[in-house]
């Protein structure tokens, strides 16, 4: 299973508190790089950085899922036999 980050709810909360990418990266203590690749999605959200953007907003684990899903990766063939890469 993989967390996915729902983007606009996160470009939502961070024009409401006024961040922009330096500041929250600033806030979640991470560098600013790695909160654009976040946003351009080019980089997921794992185990270190969920609790970092739950924190930098004030949110508890209670709302996580205000800010991510649970996506459930499928197989490359989608479970359908004699299917090849």
């Amino acid at each position: 299973m993989k967390t996915v980050l729902k983007k606009t709810v996160l470009e939502k909360l961070m024009k409401e508190r006024g961040y922009d990418e330096r500041s929250l990266s600033k806030v979640m203590g991470v560098a600013p790089s790695t909160v654009y690749r976040i946003l351009k999605d080019e980089r997921g959200v794992g185990g270190e950085i969920i609790p970092k953007l739950l924190k930098a907003f004030n949110l508890t684990e209670d709302d996580f899922g205000m800010l991510f899903i649970f996506q459930e990766s499928l197989p490359y063939d989608n479970g359908r036999e004699g299917v090849s890469k």
